[in-house]
């Protein structure tokens, strides 16, 4: 009972932090039909109208383009169309319900925000990063004659651990959408595909590197064999004889071997 005395004294005297403070640990996320939607309750506890301003964090992730509905439920009627303010807070970093209201003595409200599920990530993407590592792998050179060299090996495993990956990403937002796991662990679950996504970038730029260097050197292999062969003209006597004695001409450089596996991944990984 004593505590209840304090509290209620507390209340009576700071009026607008208890609805504060109520507000913030009584907000949650459920699933919507085209995303999610944050449930922001305040409560006047008072017998008395009151003031009350709301200071709510949405999930890290949401920005205000992210929010497509705002409503209002008051008491146990249905929700209406709301247009409560959404603003940054430069100090947080995140976006807050930021809004000013009175509520009536005893009074229950609920705030909606209906948002898009920004912790998915989209199949789209997921189908720009397969393409994306079979054109890289498709890209080879073409030997002597025409015939097109067989893809490297090392390519192929690469795009195999790109493709690995990507897999991996879409078995866990299958195991985390927020009827499983909750709002928190789908957003622990997306923040991980993000870090899985950043390899497969990584990987893409690598096996877009090996490409490149197969390129360079078959170049480099063709334009040396054809100044290898230099067809020798036919020169009159008498010009042999006038003319100057040939300079000394270095000798043709060696052929350069063509780069193994190894060498390319040498290339990639320059330690220092």
């Amino acid at each position: 009972m004593a505590d209840g005395k304090m509290a209620g004294a507390y209340m009576n005297n700071n009026t607008n932090i208890l609805i504060i403070l109520l507000a913030l640990f009584m907000g949650f996320v459920g699933t919507a039909e085209c995303g999610v939607t944050i449930k922001v309750r305040a409560i006047n506890p008072l017998e008395e109208e009151a003031p009350v301003t709301i200071h709510y964090p949405l999930p890290a992730g949401i920005a205000a383009e992210d929010v497509i509905g705002k409503r209002i439920m008051r008491g146990k009627g249905p929700s209406t169309p709301a247009d409560f303010q959404i603003n940054f807070d430069e100090g947080e970093k995140v976006y807050f319900v930021d809004d000013q209201m009175t509520l009536a003595p005893k009074e229950i409200i609920v705030l909606e925000i209906e948002a898009k599920d920004v912790w998915t990530v989209p199949q789209k993407t997921i189908d720009e990063f397969k393409s994306q590592a079979e054109s890289l792998v498709k890209m080879q050179p073409q030997e002597e004659g025409g015939e097109e060299a067989g893809p490297d090996p090392v390519a192929v495993k690469l795009k195999d651990e790109i493709f690995r990956q990507l897999m991996q990403v879409v078995e866990a937002q299958k195991a985390s959408s927020i009827t499983q796991v909750g709002v928190q662990g789908h957003i622990d679950a997306y923040q991980k595909n993000r870090e899985i996504l950043q390899q497969v970038s990584m990987d893409l730029a690598m096996l877009h590197n090996m490409t490149s260097a197969q390129e360079v050197s078959q170049e480099g292999e063709s334009s040396q064999g054809i100044n290898e062969v230099r067809p020798q003209s036919q020169t009159p006597s008498s010009a042999v004889q006038d003319a100057p004695a040939p300079a000394v001409t270095e000798p043709a450089p060696a052929p350069v071997a063509k780069p193994s596996v190894a060498d390319k991944l040498k290339s990639l990984f320059r330690w220092k």
